[in-house]
This record gives structure tokens, sequence and C-alpha cells, in this order.
């Protein structure tokens, strides 16, 4: 079904995708904020463009912009090839919150998924759905890492019962959560990072955490 997944496909490459099929969970917040602060480049499956925008945004507020490559078909994901081999060069995949052929592609062809949830019971349909697709595919589910997004101060029962859900489900948790902060919003305004923005933010420390929860999962991938 994906003629791409066998030629692309490497254990040292740092293909990083941010994809969940529900829209609304924080992908693009996420995949730009990292992409700043890994300097590397977003390819952008989402039909929505919000890399882009917020590219846009970076450029009208004078910051160094980022590479974004928008990819409107399969053959668009051809630029993922000269990240199949060198484990110091990432590049990060904001994925649409949608299910079609190209971000069923796009997931085979990555080394690394992250899946922003929040902390709620009405997600736990969303990720489970999600999930059974990733296990339906070729990529390697140990591969696969669940982030607590948006997490609000007062939710702590929620964020105990989404945890049990996806350990009881014998997924992988990053230990980092990302609060649910207007300074993320702020930031995005203005095409910068939280730790642009503001860098002795709570947002900006969390962020901190997951880039090394990332580097550390990259470093023991290569």
């Amino acid at each position: 079904l994906f003629p791409y997944t066998t030629l692309f496909r490497s254990v040292v490459s740092m293909i990083i995708n941010i994809a969940h099929t529900k829209g609304g969970v924080g992908k693009s917040t996420l995949a730009t904020n990292l992409a700043v602060e890994l300097n590397c480049p977003i390819l952008d499956l989402d039909k929505q463009g919000s890399s882009k925008y917020f590219n846009e945004l970076r450029v009208e507020n004078k910051k160094t912009p980022l590479t974004v490559i928008l990819a409107q078909s399969r053959n668009d994901l051809s630029i993922l090839q000269e990240y199949s081999e060198n484990a110091k060069k990432h590049i990060i995949i904001d994925s649409g919150g949608m299910d079609n052929d190209l971000i069923r592609c796009g997931i085979e062809l990555s080394d690394i998924i992250i899946t922003p949830v929040r902390p709620s019971k009405i997600e736990v349909k969303g990720l489970q759905e999600f999930v059974q697709m990733i296990n339906q595919s070729s990529f390697n589910a140990k591969n696969h890492y669940i982030l607590l997004n948006n997490v609000q101060s007062r939710s702590i029962k929620d964020v105990e019962d989404m945890t049990d859900s996806i350990k009881g489900a014998k997924l992988n948790l990053l230990h980092t959560r990302i609060g649910l902060r207007k300074l993320f919003m702020d930031a995005y305004a203005e095409g910068k990072s939280v730790i642009e923005l503001n860098k002795s933010s709570l947002a900006a420390d969390e962020l901190r955490v997951l880039v090394k929860e990332l580097k550390d999962i990259i470093k023991r991938k290569a």
C-alpha cells in the first residue's frame, strides 16, 4: 500500500511525527515549538496549513524563519529521504487531524510518533482509534509516545484516570506534561516558541523538559 516505506525506513533516522487523527489536540502548537527549539524543518500534512501560517507570523515578527514544506500528495513525502540515515538531522511532521492516505503514509515513514491528548474521558475513544490505526500499519508501535497536553492544574483526577488508561493499554507515556497555558497561544500569534517569548515562564520550562525527553529518546534510538 505504501511503496516508499521500505525505501526510506532506517533505525537511525529521526523523522518525528506529531500525530493524532483527532483535531484540536495541539499538534501544530507542539510541532512548531519543537521545530524552533530543535532548529529543524516541518513537513506540514495539515490541510489548514497551521505550521505554514506560524512561519508567516514568524517572518512578520522578524524571527529567523523555519523551513516549512507543504505536502499535498504522497510524492511530496520524498523529502523525508534526506533524513532517513542521519541521527543528527531531524524533521518534524505536523500531521493533520484526519484519516487519509497521506496521513497514513506519513505514519509509516516516521521514526517517532508523539500523540498529544488532553486528560479527559472523552479523549480515550479517539486515542484508541488512533492506536488501532498505528497497529494496522508497519510502524513499530514501541516508538509511539503519548503526551498529556493542555493539562489543567485542577484536573488531577482526570490526569490519573488517563494515565491509568494509557498504561493499562501498554502504551508509552512521556514523563513530560504540558499545561493549558495562554502563553502557547500568545507565542503562536507572534510566530515564536514559548521559550522565545518568555524564557522564564512555566510554559518554557515544560517545553525544555519535553525537548530533553525527546532528545533522550533520539539518543537511545541512534
